[in-house]
């Protein structure tokens, strides 16, 4: 039976070799390394992976290694960042979450993840994204984050909204359209209201 429950605790652990190991009920979520490569382009070249991603495609091995490079070198320049998810059972690598600050401008930080697709619809992104933003305020950034998902992707919509997104209008917050081609719909989470 799938468990969709929200589930609040967690913890920040030690590991050797993977700093920032955060633990919750069913997931290890470790700093994302080089290492972890491989995993990357299990996930990244999975068609069922990437549908809803923004460019709706699976990427080349150049543009895995790009993101890889990316997630590496946003840990080093603001302290945080992607993580890699554990099955703590199985300890299977099953996916990733990420807080990371959009374009450069450190007043808009996004939360974004995948899943391979034989893990989704098991809570494992909403138990992932709660324990990533805890880290994120919990560091003291900055009092929203931004969630963006394809329009037509609806259980990662709901992931936000169990989260507690609600729309930027709502809240009358904006965020520059980073991706003008594609139709998504941008969500955004308050300190205040997490």
């Amino acid at each position: 039976m799938k468990n969709t429950a929200l589930l609040p605790s967690h913890q920040i652990i030690c590991a050797p070799g993977r700093p920032y190991v955060l633990e919750t009920s069913r997931l290890l979520l470790s700093r994302v390394m080089s290492e972890d490569l491989d995993f990357y382009q299990q996930l990244f070249q999975s068609e069922q992976a990437t549908r809803y991603l923004i460019n709706q495609s699976v990427f080349s091995e150049q543009e895995i290694i790009a993101t890889l490079e990316q997630r590496l070198s946003h840990w080093q320049r603001y302290g945080f960042g992607a993580f890699t998810l554990v099955q703590k059972g199985s300890q299977r690598k099953i996916g990733y979450v990420a807080v990371e600050v959009v374009a450069g401008n450190t007043q808009y930080v996004e939360l974004h993840f995948a899943l391979l697709p034989e893990f989704s619809g098991y809570g494992f992104a909403t138990e992932a994204g709660k324990a990533c933003i805890d880290f994120a305020f919990a560091l003291g950034r900055d009092s929203y984050i931004f969630g963006v998902a394809r329009s037509e992707n609806i259980n990662s919509l709901r992931v936000l909204e169990k989260l507690g997104m609600n729309s930027c209008q709502q809240l009358g917050l904006q965020r520059p359209d980073l991706y003008p081609a594609a139709e998504v719909t941008i969500l955004v989470l308050t300190r205040r209201s997490f």
